[in-house]
C-alpha cells in the first residue's frame, strides 16, 4: 500500500480548510442532498464529501457508509490532496498503490473510486467530492462532468457555509437587534441580540411569528410592519419591555422592505437602544442574509430526526444549566421489528413505524418531544419531571400503548414491542453524547433481560 504523501503547502492548506470550520460540525442538508443525487446519477452506493485534516479524512456529508471518518495515511481521498490532482480507480484490486489497503481487503472493500479535489478560492485542496463501488467500474465522460458539477456544487456549499458563520459573528458582536422576516412574518434571521431584548435564542426564533416575540406590542407595531410588507420603509420608535423585569428599553426600530419585481419578500429589521446611539446603517446591509430552511424531520414518519433532536437536546441543556432544571431521554428500540420486515415486507414494516409514531405522539404531553433516530428506533424527550417516578411512569405508559392493542401489518398482529432506556440530565450526562450513550446502555440492559421492558442504569423493570 502506498500512504498519500504530504503535499508542500501542506500548513497554509491546513489553515485555509480550519477556517472553514466544517471539521466535527452537523450535518447540513444540502450537501447531503449533493450525495443523495451523486448516489442516485452514477449508481453508486457512496458518496462522500470528504475533508481531509492533518492525521483523518472526515466526511461532512456521507451515503452509504457507517463511519464518519478513517485515518488519511490510508485514505483515498488523501491522494488527491497530495498530488494536487482528480484521482480514478477502476479497480482498486489491480493498482498497487491501494491492492493491500484496509479499506480494499476489508470494509467498505472499495473496489471503485472517483474523486473530485474540492479546491478552495485560495487554490487549496480541502478535500474530495468522491463516489464509491463495490465492483470495478468506470465513467463514461458524461459521468465525470457530473461528478465534477457536484463537486463545484458541494464547494459552493462549503463556501456559503463559511460565509454564513462570518456573517452570524460580525451581526452578534452588534449590541442593536438585526433581523429577517419573510412576507408571511415568519423570522428567517436573528442575532444575538433578540436574546438580550426579548430572552429569545435566535435560533428559538427561526420561524416563529413575529407577533409571538413582540406579544402586547404586536399590535402597535402592526401598522409599520404591514406598511413595510406594502414596501414602504419604516422608521418608527418603541418601548420595549426587558424579560427580566428591569426597565423597558426605548428603542428605535427601522424596517427595510426586501422587493423584487415579483412583490415584497419580507422585510429586514434593524432596532437599536437610543441612548447608545450607534450607527447601524451599514450593518443592515451585511444583516440581509436569509439562512435556508434546512429539512429537519423524518420523511416516513413526519417525527423530528437526530438534527432536530440535537438541536433540541442542546437547547434543554443550555436551559437546564441555566435554571437548575431536570429533563430524561428515553431512547427506544423495537422489539421484533426485523421479523416483521423479513416476513412481511418493508412496506408493512413502514407502516409499523408509522404507527408506532402516532401511538407515541399520542401518550405524551404537548411539551415533550417525540422523534425518530432511525431504523426502528425512537427517542422520546421529556424537558420537565417531577420525580424518577413519573418518568418510569411515562415508559410504562409507552410500552403498554405499542403492544395494547397489537399493531397490525399485512392484516395480522406485528407482535412487535418496545425496550426503553431511560437517562436523566444531569445525573447520568452533562452532554449529548454521554447522555444518549447512557440512554442506550440502558436500552441494552432492558434487551438484555427480555425485552418489552425499561432499565434505567442499573434498575430493571
Amino acid at each position: 500500500m502506498k500512504a498519500p504523501s504530504t503535499p508542500p503547502n501542506e500548513a497554509e492548506r491546513l489553515a485555509d480548510l480550519y477556517a472553514y470550520e466544517a471539521l466535527d460540525t452537523a450535518a447540513d442538508a444540502i450537501l447531503d442532498g449533493l450525495t443523495r443525487l451523486a448516489t442516485e446519477l452514477l449508481g453508486v452506493p457512496i458518496a462522500l464529501v470528504s475533508l481531509v485534516d492533518a492525521e483523518r479524512q472526515w466526511f461532512k456529508s456521507r451515503q452509504g457508509l457507517p463511519v464518519s471518518e478513517t485515518p488519511r495515511s490510508i485514505s483515498f481521498c488523501g491522494h488527491v490532496v497530495a498530488e494536487g490532482a482528480d484521482l480514478l480507480v477502476a479497480d482498486a484490486t489491480r493498482d498497487p498503490r491501494f491492492a493491500d489497503n484496509p479499506l480494499v481487503v476489508g470494509e467498505p472493500r472499495i473496489r471503485f473510486y472517483a474523486g473530485v479535489a474540492l479546491r478552495s478560492p485560495r487554490g487549496h485542496d480541502l478535500g474530495t467530492f468522491c463516489v464509491i463501488d463495490h465492483r470495478p467500474r468506470d465513467l463514461s465522460p458524461s459521468e465525470r462532468r457530473q461528478l465534477a458539477s457536484l463537486a463545484e456544487l458541494a464547494m459552493g456549499q462549503l463556501d456559503a457555509l463559511r460565509q454564513r458563520v462570518v456573517v452570524q459573528r460580525v451581526v452578534d458582536a452588534v449590541p442593536g437587534m438585526l433581523g429577517y422576516w419573510d412576507r408571511h412574518q415568519l423570522c428567517q434571521f436573528a442575532n444575538a441580540a433578540y436574546h438580550t431584548w426579548f430572552g429569545v435564542e435566535p435560533e428559538a426564533l427561526l420561524g416563529r411569528p413575529l407577533a409571538d416575540l413582540l406579544g402586547p406590542i404586536y399590535p402597535l407595531n402592526k401598522p409599520y410592519i404591514e406598511a413595510a410588507l406594502r414596501g414602504d420603509e419604516q422608521m418608527f420608535e418603541r418601548e420595549i419591555p426587558d424579560p427580566r423585569g428591569g426597565p423597558a428599553r426605548h428603542s428605535q426600530a427601522h424596517y427595510v422592505p426586501d422587493a423584487s419585481r415579483h412583490g415584497v419578500n419580507g422585510f429586514a429589521v434593524m432596532v437599536t437602544d437610543i441612548s447608545v446611539g450607534k450607527r447601524l446603517q451599514q450593518d443592515l446591509r451585511n444583516a440581509q442574509t436569509r439562512a435556508e430552511s434546512l429539512a429537519r424531520h423524518d420523511t416516513l414518519t413526519g417525527l423530528p430526526n437526530r438534527v432536530s433532536i440535537d438541536e433540541q437536546l442542546d437547547r434543554l441543556i443550555v436551559h437546564a444549566q441555566r435554571y437548575g432544571r431536570r429533563f430524561a431521554v428515553l431512547y427506544l428500540d423495537l422489539d421484533g421489528f426485523k421479523f416483521v420486515n423479513d416476513t412481511m415486507g418493508h412496506a408493512a414494516g413502514d407502516d409499523v413505524l408509522r404507527e408506532v409514531a402516532q401511538r407515541l405522539l399520542g401518550r405524551t404531553r404537548k411539551s415533550d418531544t417525540v422523534g425518530r433516530l432511525g431504523g426502528d428506533e425512537f427517542i422520546v424527550v421529556l424537558p420537565e419531571f417531577d420525580d424518577e417516578g413519573h418518568v418510569q411512569l411515562v415508559a410504562q405508559k409507552l410500552l403498554a400503548t405499542v403492544t395494547t392493542p397489537p399493531i397490525m401489518a399485512a392484516g395480522r398482529a406485528s407482535g412487535v414491542s418496545l425496550s426503553i432506556g431511560i437517562a436523566t440530565f444531569p445525573n447520568d450526562g452533562s452532554a449529548i453524547a454521554p447522555l444518549l450513550a447512557a440512554a442506550d446502555a440502558a436500552l441494552y440492559e432492558a434487551k438484555r433481560l427480555g425485552k418489552n421492558r425499561f432499565a434505567i442504569k442499573t434498575q430493571r423493570r
